[in-house]
C-alpha cells in the first residue's frame, strides 16, 4: 500500500527530524553524573503527516488540506457515516505515541469519531476516540490515545453520522521508549535494547560511569582509568581496572 500512496506537503515540518539523525552523536563524551532527571519515556518531536492516503473515501473534501502543519485550511468528513481520511505519517515516521487531532466543527455540537491505527504494511492495528467538542469558532486540538507499543504509519479518522466536521491536521508523537535499540530525544543518552543496569547503558538508558556507548543498539564497553592514566591512585599504589571503575593496591 505504501507504494501507492500520494505524496503531498513538501512543506511540511521536517527540520525536528535532525534530532534523529544526531541523537546518538557525542554520547561517548557523556557520563552518567554529566546529566540530570530520570526521563525513562516521553513524548517528543512532532510528527505530522505528508500525504493522503488512498483509502480516503471520494466524498471527503479537501483532503490534502489535513496535510502538514495546522494553518487553518481544513478537509472536511462529510455527515455520512463511514466515510473516511486517511493519513500518512511518512515511510520510516511510524509512531508509538498520541495522536493530536486538529478539528473544526458547529460551535456547540460533540461527538465522537472513530480513529483507526495502521501499521507500515497497511493492516489495521488497533483503533481509538476522537472527541470532537467545538467550543467555540476557532480550531480545537483533541488526544487520541494510543497505547499499543507496535508503531503505526496511518491514520483513518471516520466521520460521524448526521455531523460534518473539518480536519486541520493530525500531529503523532513519538515515545523514547528505554530498551528498544533506539537512541530517540532528549530523554536518552544510550539504548543497548535493554532496561538493566550494570552494563554501561542503565535501567533507564544513560552512559553509566567508567564506560563509554555508542552505536544503536548501544556498545558500551569499560574505560580502563588505569591505561588511559585517568585515575587518582597514589604514587606508591598500583592501578587495576574494574568494570566502570579500578582499585589502587
Amino acid at each position: 500500500m505504501g507504494a501507492s500512496m500520494k505524496r503531498m506537503g513538501s512543506g511540511s515540518a521536517w527540520v525536528v527530524l535532525s534530532c534523529l539523525l544526531l541523537g546518538a552523536c557525542g554520547v561517548e563524551q557523556v557520563t552518567e553524573e554529566d546529566v540530570t532527571g530520570t526521563v525513562t519515556s516521553s513524548l517528543e518531536d512532532p510528527n505530522y503527516a505528508n500525504a493522503v492516503g488512498e483509502g480516503t473515501t471520494a466524498l471527503v473534501l479537501n483532503p490534502q488540506a489535513a496535510v502538514g502543519a495546522p494553518d487553518g485550511v481544513f478537509a472536511t468528513l462529510p455527515s455520512e457515516a463511514g466515510e473516511g481520511l486517511m493519513l500518512d505519517l511518512g515511510e520510516g515516521q511510524e509512531s508509538s505515541g498520541i495522536l493530536e487531532v486538529y478539528t473544526q466543527g458547529p460551535v456547540g455540537s460533540s461527538a465522537q469519531a472513530t480513529v483507526q491505527f495502521l501499521t507500515a504494511d497497511g493492516g489495521y492495528f488497533s483503533s481509538g476516540v476522537l472527541y470532537l467538542r467545538s467550543r467555540w469558532e476557532g480550531v480545537d486540538m483533541q488526544y487520541v490515545w494510543y497505547s499499543q507499543t507496535i508503531p503505526y504509519r496511518y491514520v483513518v479518522i471516520r466521520s460521524v453520522a448526521g455531523k460534518p466536521f473539518n480536519v486541520d491536521a493530525v500531529v503523532a508523537r513519538r515515545r523514547a521508549i528505554c530498551g528498544d535499540g533506539v537512541i530517540y530525544g532528549t530523554g536518552e543518552l544510550c539504548d543497548d535494547g535493554n532496561q538493566l543496569s550494570g552494563d554501561g547503558c542503565n535501567s533507564i538508558c544513560r552512559v553509566e560511569t567508567g564506560y563509554t556507548c555508542s552505536g544503536e543498539p548501544s556498545v558500551c564497553v569499560d574505560r580502563d582509568e588505569c591505561a588511559l592514566g585517568t585515575h587518582a591512585c597514589p604514587a606508591n599504589t598500583v592501578c587495576v581496572n574494574t568494570p566502570g571503575s579500578y582499585v589502587c593496591q
